[in-house]
C-alpha cells in the first residue's frame, strides 16, 4: 500500500501546476479516496471510477490494499510521475487542505 497521505496528479500540460489538478487521492489509514476533475478526459475518469469499483468489491483489506497499489502505480506511471506520483502531501498540511478543498469543489459543481 501507498503511504497514507495526499497524492496531487496534474495535467501533462500543466508546467506551472496551476490550482486545478487533474486528480487528488487521499489514502488515510490504508482507505483510498479517489477525487477527479471533472475536466479529465473520459478513458482517465473511466480507469479512476474502474478502480473505485474494484476497491468496494475487495474481498479481504490484503485484496483491497493490492488493488490500491497496483492500480494506482499504474495510473501514476501513465502520468510520467514515477516513481513520485506527482505532488505529495502530509495529510493535515496547508498543501493537503487546499488540495482537498479544490477537490470538494468539484463535487459541489457538479
Amino acid at each position: 500500500m501507498h503511504e497514507d497521505g495526499i497524492y496531487v496528479s496534474y495535467f501533462s500540460d500543466d508546467t506551472q501546476k496551476a490550482k486545478d489538478p487533474r486528480s487528488v487521492v487521499s489514502i488515510q489509514n490504508s482507505k483510498v479516496n479517489i477525487m477527479v476533475n471533472p475536466k479529465t478526459d473520459e478513458d482517465t475518469k473511466k480507469y479512476l471510477n474502474g478502480i473505485v469499483d474494484r476497491l468496494s468489491k475487495a474481498s479481504s483489506k490484503d485484496d483491497y490494499e493490492e488493488i490500491a497499489y497496483m492500480s494506482l502505480g499504474k495510473y501514476w506511471e501513465s502520468n510520467g510521475y514515477t516513481p513520485n506520483p506527482s505532488d505529495f502531501f502530509e495529510i493535515g498540511s496547508d498543501g493537503a487542505n487546499k488540495s482537498l478543498q479544490t477537490a470538494r469543489e468539484w463535487a459541489a459543481a457538479k
